[in-house]
């Protein structure tokens, strides 16, 4: 693909496959201001891309087009212009770094001791993640460097949906989700183990708020979102036939499940 990408004077170039037609580019032109923002408009993920995320990311902004990710963008930038969340992230970023990961790499240098790199990286980037989205600290950057068994479902998750796209016919992975077999037997799997996770949090951060007397002046976005749910419930009372997506449960769920996606792949 790169190859393609880097002999075409505009880094854009179109893929005819068996039965598709698709737009590539890497032009930095292109996003995200013209297909992100303004025009986004002109480049619906369509029904064809919607249903193999579907089982992942639900009607979840990165799958979802028109009024759903409109109402959705409106509700999610509310909360990320907030100063006291992006202090919040600054301060996550900085804990985690200076508190675990130097020093887990300080005693592997002194000790000689071998590291695999990607994983500590991928342990740091999840830990962020976390705290940030959940305000939850799974404790994979902890001296004994535990199983990052949550981080391992959700990462099952994102490949075994990416794999659909390469599919040659996606009837392949239709039948075996039908009858529950093979690579989307496991997705299934997958999912059911992250999705239980993001809802006993999301159970535990609503009792957790509800037993504090004033929110705190830096909050993760799970709180800041149940916190906001008045501002939501304005949005969806503006757009009444989208009650499924406002429903706070769900949309919520949604929302930090994008975020996961979003940030695991940055």
């Amino acid at each position: 693909m790169t190859p393609f990408l880097q002999n075409t004077p505009s880094a854009t170039f179109v893929l005819k496959r068996l039965n598709s037609v698709q737009f590539v580019t890497a032009n930095p032109d292109n996003f995200p201001a013209h297909a992100q923002k303004t025009q986004f408009h002109n480049y619906p993920k369509g029904i064809d891309f919607q249903p193999i995320l579907f089982d992942l990311l639900g009607d979840g902004i990165f799958n979802s087009d028109g009024d759903k990710w409109k109402l959705q963008r409106q509700v999610s930038s509310h909360e990320f212009n907030t100063k006291s969340l992006r202090k919040f992230v600054e301060t996550v970023v900085e804990t985690e770094l200076s508190d675990r990961l130097i020093h887990i790499l300080s005693a592997a240098a002194a000790d000689k001791t071998v590291l695999d790199l990607q994983d500590m990286l991928q342990r740091f980037a999840f830990v962020n993640i976390c705290k940030t989205a959940f305000g939850y600290d799974p404790e994979y950057l902890s001296p004994s460097l535990p199983q990052a068994e949550f981080a391992r479902s959700f990462d099952d998750a994102v490949q075994t949906s990416a794999e659909r796209f390469r599919e040659p016919l996606r009837i392949f992975w239709k039948i075996q989700r039908l009858l529950n077999i093979g690579s989307q037997k496991r997705l299934q799997v997958a999912i059911c183990q992250v999705r239980e996770f993001a809802e006993n949090i999301i159970i535990e951060k609503k009792k957790e708020l509800k037993s504090k007397i004033s929110p705190d002046e830096s909050m993760d976005l799970l709180s800041a979102f149940l916190s906001s749910l008045q501002y939501e419930r304005q949005l969806c009372q503006r757009h009444s036939h989208q009650l499924y997506t406002c429903w706070p449960g769900h949309y919520i769920c949604t929302s930090d499940m994008d975020l996961l996606v979003a940030v695991s792949k940055s």
